[in-house]
């Protein structure tokens, strides 16, 4: 479905203000000073903890999710404030990216937060779906002032400033529901493409697994490795520890970089730990270093080594992925490794394939170690000392022949799905954007 083949109101006006063009001719402009009135309930303890977040506005507060958990919660919770069912809820410092909304539950949020009752011209779905609309989201941040690095403070002044559409009351109601039957319909296929793609993923380990622990030829003979993660291997094959291929991890240090600018040519970039989280290394995946601290930047990224997270998320922790050219502009931090091997003769790349099987990242996950549920590492010692299996090297070249042409594979179809998810969002968002403010018309 495309706009063209959606209805039009009869007749529109000019709405007088730049971004919203014409509007229907019987919508109000109105400002949301004349449409919120704060409020501040507290000490209401026996009320759940509610979250306000970006990706899903106000939700349940789950405790026993460490990484869920980044903000501190006090002992002591009388001065939080209470948000009921239907109230509008703003985490003022994240406006800018969209984090509020109305709430589905009574509970209670941070006394830093903004609480709102609606003026009864407004059905509570609908400023939901219109609120959280992209064009608004832009609005709350241009009424925002940097406060530090991720946190913007909305000025309640200019809140009340920005401008919102009212229909009647019941037109407000029917164009809720049309977004909540879309907005299912479309996550559903969302949803769908998420599946595909997860299968997707999950063929190209088999493959891989399946190449670097058992080899090419399904008739050759095997005998156990001994290891159990490994099983048995091909007669052929051996067992080697890591510290066999690679002589030295290096890391670089801890520097001041920029949260949002990647480095240009001629700037000076170091490495997020997110460079190696999809198997393989992107470089895109940096912050520009601070002038102030250029001069403490140490591990250029080097030609045919391979990255690896050694501090991390306990499902990422071991995380790597090949180099194929070198990044003169580009270093680590002092969470990622970078390899130095040995003299052995060896195809770095097929070893950069076993790093990133399912069944070795499953390993390095179990052997990590951290006081936080949320934050493991693995040590140097350990992760040389562990085995895996070693095929003759021009196995080795055939492994790497026969992986690559097959992730290839996957990999078109995988860019294909991300590109129909990429459209089903932006034709949600377009089609969000239209409804409220009144580019068509839904019954």
């Amino acid at each position: 479905m495309n706009k063209t083949a959606l209805n039009t109101y009869d007749a529109y006006k000019n709405s007088g203000v730049e971004w919203l063009g014409e509007i229907p001719e019987h919508w109000e402009v109105s400002r949301l000073g004349n449409l919120l009135f704060p409020v501040a309930v507290r000490n209401r303890i026996d009320l759940p903890l509610l979250s306000i977040t970006r990706e899903k506005a106000i939700i349940l507060r789950d405790l026993d999710n460490d990484e869920e958990n980044h903000n501190f919660i006090p002992d002591d919770l009388s001065n939080y404030k209470v948000l009921r069912k239907g109230q509008f809820g703003m985490n003022k410092m994240k406006a800018w990216q969209g984090a509020y909304g109305i709430s589905n539950f009574d509970g209670i949020v941070s006394p830093a937060y903004f609480i709102f009752e609606l003026s009864k011209k407004v059905e509570p779905d609908f400023f939901h779906w219109a609120i959280r609309s992209s064009k608004y989201v832009d609005l709350f941040g241009a009424a925002s002032d940097g406060v530090r690095i991720g946190q913007w403070d909305l000025s309640k002044d200019r809140m009340k400033g920005i401008i919102f559409l009212l229909p009647q009351k019941a037109e407000q109601t029917i164009i809720a529901r049309f977004l909540d039957n879309k907005a299912v319909s479309i996550d559903k296929a969302i949803t769908l493409k998420e599946k595909q793609i997860a299968l997707l993923k999950e063929r190209r380990q088999v493959i891989i697994h399946q190449a670097v622990t058992k080899g090419l030829n399904p008739d050759e003979p095997m005998k156990d490795s001994g290891i159990d993660w490994i099983g048995a291997i091909p007669k052929k094959w051996q067992i080697k520890r890591l510290k066999y291929f690679i002589s030295k991890l290096e890391s670089g240090v801890s520097v001041n970089a920029s949260e949002s600018e990647r480095a240009s040519e001629g700037e000076i970039g170091v490495l997020k730990t997110s460079a190696v989280y999809n198997d393989y290394f992107d470089p895109a995946e940096n912050k520009k270093v601070d002038l102030s601290d250029i001069r403490r930047v140490s591990c250029q990224v080097k030609k045919g080594s391979i990255i690896i997270s050694r501090m991390n998320a306990p499902d990422l922790v071991g995380a790597s992925g090949y180099v194929d050219q070198s990044y003169p502009n580009l270093f680590l931090p002092d969470r990622l490794w970078q390899t130095e091997f040995t003299s052995v003769k060896f195809e770095a790349k097929w070893l950069s394939q076993v790093l990133i099987s399912s069944s070795f990242r499953g390993l390095i996950s179990s052997l990590s170690n951290g006081s936080s549920p949320s934050m493991k590492n693995i040590s140097k010692g350990d992760f040389l000392n562990l085995a895996i299996p070693c095929p003759p090297f021009k196995e080795q070249l055939q492994i790497i022949s026969y992986i690559e042409s097959n992730s290839q594979r996957i990999s078109q179809a995988l860019t294909i799905k991300n590109i129909e998810i990429e459209k089903l969002k932006e034709y949600k968002a377009s089609l969000i954007n239209s409804a409220v403010t009144g580019k068509i018309k839904v019954t």
